[in-house]
C-alpha cells in the first residue's frame, strides 16, 4: 500500500506517461489509416498524392522542432546527440520538400534523377548520422592505429554490404532493369547499405551490449531509428512498385516504415521533454579493448579474403562493359586496398604491442605495467564523461602452500586457472591484468563500486570451483576502490585498492572490502592487537553464519547479497562510515539464528504449519543470543528487529513505525528484496521490477516509507514501477 506522499510523487508521473502512451498509439492508427487509404479517397491523382506526402511530412517536420527543444533542455553528451539528429532530419526534410517540388511543378511523371540534389541530400544526412555515431564512441582517447583500425573495419562492413545489397537488388529489379538507369541501380544498393549502418548504429551506440534498464522513451528513441533503418533498408521493393507506377498496398506498407519511425521519434522526444527530470544516463559507447581485439582482429581480414574471390569471380563471369561488371571489379579493387591497409595497421600495431611488452606470458593477461598505463587512460575517460569507475585487487590465498606441497608447475597452473575464471566474469570492456605472482588487478570501466562487488562475489564463486589439489578449494582476498570516492588519479587508486586488499588479508582472508576510510587506517600495535583479537572471535561467528547460508543452495549467498545492499543503502540514508560497517556485520549475521531451525522446515517447499512458522520466528531471537558473546552490542538490536513490521504486526516484539531501530528497517528492505529475487523451495524468483513492486505495495504497512523511496533511488528503479 502506497501512502500519501507517495501517492502525490507517483501518481501524476503515471498518468501523463499513460496519457502520452494513449496519444502515441492514436497517433499511430491514424497516421496508419491516412497513409494506406490514400489511394482510396475520392481525390485526384495529386491529391492523393499530397495526402500520403503531408503523411510522411508532418512527422518529419515534427522531430526537427521537438529534436532542437530536445538539445535545449539537456546537456553535454545528450545535447550533441539530440543536435546530431535534428540535423539529420533537418536534411531529410529538406530532401523530401525538393522531392514533392520536383513532381508536382516539374515532371509530375516520376522522381528527379539519381545526380539531383535530391540524392545528394541524403547522403549528407547519412554523413550527419554516421558523425553522430562516431560522437558517441569513445575515439578520444583511442590510438591513431586503433582509430585508422576501426575506420577500416567500418569502410569494409560498408562495401561487403554494399555488394551483397547489389547482389540481391539485380534479382529483385530484373523485372524492370529496361526502364532503370545504371545509376538508379546503384543507389538500389547504396540505400539498403545505408538503412544497415542506421540499424548497426543503434545497436552499437544506443543499446549496446550491457543495458540493463531502460525507460519508456529511450526504448522509442532506439525503436524509433531501427524502424526507420528497416524502411530505408526496404528502398529497393519500394523503387520496384514506383517504376511500375502503382500505388500498391506493398509500396504503401513500405513507407509506413518510414512513416512510423519518424512520428516514434516525435513521441520520444516529447517524453523525453515531460520527464526533463529524469537526465538521460547516456554515455559513448566503449571500443573493445586491444586484448579482445587481437584474439578477434583476424575476422574481418579472413572475412574480406574469403570474400574476395568470389568477388573477383562474379566480375569477370559478367559481360565486359557491363554494369555488374563494373561494380564488382571496383568491389574487388577497393577489397584488396582494405586488406592491404589493415594489414599494415595490425604490423604496426602488433610491432608496438612486442615493443611495450604488455602481456603476461604465463597467464596471457596484460602485465603491470600495462595496467597502470591504461588505468590512467581509464581515469580521464571517466573524469571527462563523469562516470563511475572501480579498480580491483585480488591476492590468492595460500599460494605458497600450493607451491611448497605441490611444486611450482602445479602452482603455474593454478596461476592460469585464476587468471581463466577472472576473465570468465569480465566484460569485454574491462581490463584484466597478473601484476606479480599471485596477484592479480582488474579495472572496470563505467562500474559503479555496488557492481564491482557484486562481480567479485560471481568471481569469487568460479575460483572456488577450483581444485587446489586433494579437493581442497582455492580462495582469494579482494580490495575495491573506486573512482571518483576513493581516489582521483590511478596512483592512489591503486593504492587504496591495495590497502583494501592488505586488510581483506589479514582479518580473516577469503572476503572482499570496499575501501572505507575509517577502516583502511593506520593503528598503534594495541589497536591491532584488539583488532586481531575481535576479529579471531568475529571470524568463528562469520563462519557459523556462511554454514547457515550454506545448508540451502538457494541461499549460500543470501546474507552476503543483503550486505552489499545494505552497506550502499546505509550510505545513501547518510550513516556515518563506522556505522556502515556495523551494519554490514549485522547484515551478514542476521540469519546466524537459522543455525536453530531443522532442514525440513527450511527445504519445505509447501505452506508452513503454525508450528513451523513460530518455530522460523524464533531465529531473530535466537541469532541475538548466538551473538551475546562478542563485542557487536550494537548489533545485537538490529538483528532481533529485522523482522518487525512498520504497522507493527512483525515479530518477535510487535514494535511499530520509529520504535523499530532505523539499521533494522534498512536490513529488512534488503532482506525482503534479495529473498524476493532469488529462487526459494516454495516459489520460483521474482523479476527485480515484481519485487520493487512489493515495496512499494509494502510502504507504511511493512516497510518504512522513507528507507523504501531511498532504496528505489538507490537502483534508479522508479521508472520501472511507475513508467
Amino acid at each position: 500500500m502506497i501512502d500519501q506522499a507517495t501517492r502525490t510523487s507517483v501518481l501524476p508521473r503515471s498518468y501523463r506517461r499513460a496519457a502520452i502512451r494513449l496519444v502515441a498509439w492514436l497517433g499511430f492508427v491514424v497516421l496508419a489509416v491516412v497513409y494506406l487509404g490514400a489511394e482510396y479517397l475520392p481525390l485526384s491523382a495529386v491529391g492523393k498524392f499530397m495526402v500520403s506526402e503531408v503523411a510522411y511530412v508532418l512527422p518529419l517536420s515534427l522531430t526537427v522542432v521537438t529534436g532542437l527543444m530536445a538539445y535545449r533542455a539537456s546537456g553535454g553528451l545528450e545535447s550533441r546527440f539530440w543536435l546530431l539528429l535534428t540535423g539529420t532530419n533537418a536534411v531529410l526534410l529538406t530532401s523530401e520538400l525538393y522531392y514533392v517540388w520536383w513532381l508536382v511543378v516539374v515532371d509530375v511523371k516520376g522522381p528527379p534523377p539519381v545526380y539531383a540534389p535530391f540524392q545528394v541530400l541524403h547522403v549528407a544526412a547519412i554523413t550527419f548520422f554516421f558523425a553522430m555515431v562516431m560522437s558517441m564512441t569513445k575515439f578520444q582517447n583511442a590510438s591513431l592505429m586503433l582509430r585508422l583500425r576501426y575506420y577500416t573495419d567500418f569502410t569494409a562492413a560498408a562495401v561487403l554490404l554494399f555488394a551483397m545489397f547489389f547482389a540481391l537488388t539485380e534479382v529483385l529489379l530484373a523485372p524492370i532493369s529496361t526502364k532503370l538507369t545504371p545509376a538508379t541501380h546503384v543507389w538500389a544498393a547504396i540505400y539498403p547499405t545505408f538503412g544497415a549502418i542506421i540499424i548497426a548504429g543503434v545497436v552499437l551506440t544506443l543499446v549496446g551490449f550491457k543495458v540493463t534498464r531502460w525507460r519508456s522513451w529511450e526504448k522509442a528513441v532506439a525503436g524509433a531509428i531501427a524502424l526507420y533503418g528497416v524502411g530505408v533498408v526496404t528502398w529497393p521493393l519500394w523503387l520496384a512498385t514506383a517504376v511500375e507506377g502503382s500505388r500498391s498496398l506493398q509500396r504503401g506498407a513500405l513507407d509506413l516504415l518510414l512513416v512510423l519511425g519518424l512520428y516514434l521519434l516525435v513521441v520520444a522526444t516529447a517524453y523525453r521533454l515531460t520527464a526533463a527530470e529524469d537526465a538521460w544516463p547516456l554515455r559513448p559507447a566503449p571500443l573493445f579493448q586491444p586484448a579482445k581485439s587481437r584474439r578477434g582482429g583476424l575476422v574481418m581480414p579472413v572475412l574480406l579474403l574469403l570474400v574476395m574471390p568470389v568477388v573477383a569471380w562474379r566480375a569477370f563471369s559478367s559481360p565486359p562493359g557491363s554494369l555488374t561488371y563494373w561494380v564488382f571489379l571496383v568491389v574487388t579493387t577497393l577489397i584488396a586496398m582494405l586488406v592491404a591497409g589493415r594489414s599494415a595497421i595490425v604490423a604496426v600495431e602488433n610491432g608496438s604491442l612486442m615493443h611495450g611488452s604488455e602481456t603476461d606470458t604465463l597467464s596471457g593477461l596484460f602485465n603491470h605495467r600495462f595496467f597502470h598505463e591504461r588505468l590512467a587512460v581509464e581515469i580521464g575517460i571517466a573524469r571527462q564523461y563523469g562516470e563511475d569507475l572501480a579498480v580491483v585487487v585480488a591476492d590468492i590465498d595460500d599460494f605458497d602452500v600450493v607451491n611448497n606441497v605441490y611444486g611450482h608447475p602445479a602452482g603455474d597452473d593454478l596461476l592460469r586457472a585464476v587468471a581463466d575464471a577472472i576473465r570468465s566474469v569480465c566484460r569485454d570492456s574491462d581490463t584484466v591484468c597478473r601484476l606479480g605472482g599471485d596477484e592479480f588487478g582488474i579495472i572496470l570501466p563505467e562500474t559503479a563500486q555496488l557492481e564491482a562487488f557484486e562481480m567479485c562475489l560471481r568471481m569469487e564463486r568460479r575460483i572456488r570451483a577450483i581444485d587446489a589439489g586433494a579437493g581442497s578449494s582455492v580462495t582469494v582476498s579482494i580490495g575495491i576502490a573506486g573512482f571518483p570516492a576513493a581516489g582521483a588519479d590511478a596512483d592512489e587508486l591503486a593504492r587504496k585498492a591495495d590497502g583494501a586488499l592488505y586488510w581483506a588479508k589479514h582479518h580473516g582472508k577469503d572476503q572482499v572490502l570496499v575501501y572505507d576510510s575509517d577502516v583502511v587506517s593506520d593503528m598503534d600495535a594495541e589497536s591491532c592487537i584488539r583488532t586481531i583479537e575481535e576479529q579471531s572471535h568475529l571470524g568463528t561467528v562469520r563462519a557459523l553464519a556462511a554454514a547457515v547460508d550454506a545448508r540451502d543452495p538457494a541461499t549460500q549467498y543470501h546474507s552476503r547479497n543483503v550486505a552489499a545492499l545494505a552497506v550502499v543503502l546505509a550510505r545513501e540514508l547518510g550513516m556515518s562510515s563506522q556505522r556502515v560497517r556495523l551494519i554490514e556485520t549485522a547484515a551478514l549475521l542476521h540469519d546466524i539464528g537459522k543455525i536453530g531451525v531443522t532442514d525440513d522446515v527450511l527445504s519445505k517447499p509447501g505452506p508452513l504449519t503454525e508450528e513451523e512458522t513460530a518455530h522460523v520466528r524464533e531465529h531473530s531471537v535466537l541469532g541475538e543470543r548466538i551473538l551475546m558473546s562478542t563485542t557487536l552490542d550494537q548489533v545485537l538490536p538490529w538483528i532481533r528487529h529485522h523482522h518487525e513490521r512498520w504497522d507493527g504486526a512483525g515479530y518477535p516484539d510487535g514494535l511499530a513505525a520509529v520504535a523499530i531501530p532505523l539499521e533494522a528497517r534498512v536490513l529488512a528492505v534488503c532482506d525482503s528484496y534479495d529473498a524476493m529475487i532469488n529462487e526459494r523451495p516454495y516459489r520460483p524468483a521474482r523479476s527485480r521490477a515484481e519485487a520493487m513492486g512489493e515495496l512499494v505495495s509494502g510502504m507504511g504497512t511493512q516497510f518504512d516509507p522513507s528507507v523504501v523511496e531511498v532504496f528505489l533511488g538507490m537502483l534508479g528503479e522508479h521508472d520501472s514501477l511507475d513508467g
